[in-house]
């Protein structure tokens, strides 16, 4: 028995009652909270998870303080930066001096927190309200 017809109105239906992704999220306002209270992430260009966050946040990623660890986000001789290192000059002794081993890092007072994606947790440590 051919089940395509089954199939598409099925599409159709789910289609046309809203399963489509979430509206975004605006994140603007938490992220200025989260660098307001000094809370800085440490990632690096190439890392995946760094990348869920930037994808998180959206263009409110931008209002984070962030500090780029790999040292291959240096200036050539004319003075311009790799385009992947997205306009951000490696700081990699300052990543190594606070011991970040971990992308994305983040830190408070000088003390280095592993939280990864968790922006519940970038939430707590900064006293920053998710928006809902």
């Amino acid at each position: 028995m051919n089940q395509l017809p089954a199939l598409l109105v099925l599409v159709g239906v789910l289609a046309i009652s809203g399963c489509t992704a979430p509206a975004a999220v605006d994140y603007s306002a938490f992220s200025t909270c989260v660098k307001d209270a000094g809370v800085v992430e440490y990632g690096a260009y190439w890392c995946p998870n760094c990348a869920r966050v930037k994808l998180t946040l959206g263009d409110a990623w931008k209002n984070l303080a962030y500090v780029e660890c790999d040292p291959k986000c240096v200036a050539n001789a004319q003075g311009a930066l790799p385009d992947f290192c997205n306009g951000f000059t490696s700081q990699t002794d300052q990543c190594l001096q606070l011991g970040v081993d971990k992308y994305p890092s983040w830190e408070k007072d000088g003390q280095i927190l592993y939280v990864g994606t968790d922006l519940a947790r970038v939430a707590e440590i900064s006293g920053c309200a998710l928006p809902e």
